[in-house]
């Protein structure tokens, strides 16, 4: 990908897996506060929305409603607890390596998520990235978060980044979606929670399977190809 300065990453699904476990998480959150056990298979299609409307659609309450709220807040307490510490080890293979060589290779790296922002900022720095990324954008720092183009829009202002030099990474039809809002490129991963067959449907400018074909894709030179497969 020629031309491309800013790289906006999704952060669930695309560099680190933590749906599996933030499922659990709401699954558990939900029992401790109704005492109903919904079925993890029922709770992983939601992960990558703004959490209020994501515990709301559980409970099948309004986001505002007590229920909801609590559930938030119980989600959240073993969110801090059993995630956020075992972040390094949830990265997915060679994130590390491929993010710092990016870097290196001078671009401009945000990470544009449905968390909120300080969500995100502490489980980047629990799995050592948090130093490499310009901007931060979480849900609560945009009127309309992901697929709107509101958040894409909001990250390459604060990166002073033109969208014809940006590209978007990410694993869901959100992701792509907010892309082609902006509009700016992007690349579809399907090692998160997007079959390859389905992120084909989305028509992202790139499909990649894994993270060092993200990493090798977007490296301006032979020296960070070269340090994203060493």
């Amino acid at each position: 990908m020629n031309g491309v300065e800013a790289v906006l990453f999704d952060l669930d699904g695309t560099l680190i897996n933590t749906p599996p476990a933030i499922a659990v998480a709401l699954q558990a959150a939900v029992v401790d506060t109704t005492g109903e056990e919904l079925d993890l298979a029922s709770i992983v299609p939601l992960i990558g929305r703004p959490l209020p409307g994501l515990c709301a659609r559980l409970v099948n309450r309004d986001e505002d409603d007590p229920v909801t709220i609590a559930v938030i807040a119980a989600y959240q307490d073993r969110y801090r607890r059993d995630i956020v510490p075992n972040a390094e080890n949830l990265l997915f293979p060679d994130v590390a390596v491929g993010i710092a060589a990016l870097a290196a290779d001078g671009k401009q790296l945000a990470v544009v998520t449905s968390k909120n922002h300080h969500a995100a900022e502490l489980i980047l720095d629990s799995a050592g990235l948090l130093p490499f990324f310009e901007v931060i954008v979480g849900a609560d720092d945009v009127r309309t978060p992901k697929p709107a183009a509101d958040a894409g829009r909001h990250a390459l202002q604060l990166l002073c980044a033109k969208p014809a030099s940006a590209v978007m990474v990410g694993d869901t039809a959100d992701d792509i979606h907010m892309a082609d809002a902006v509009p700016m490129q992007s690349i579809g991963v399907t090692y998160g929670a997007t079959s390859a067959a389905a992120m084909a449907a989305l028509q992202p400018t790139f499909i990649v399977n894994d993270f060092p074909a993200v990493a090798s894709a977007l490296a301006t030179d032979s020296t960070a190809k070269d340090a994203v497969h060493s």
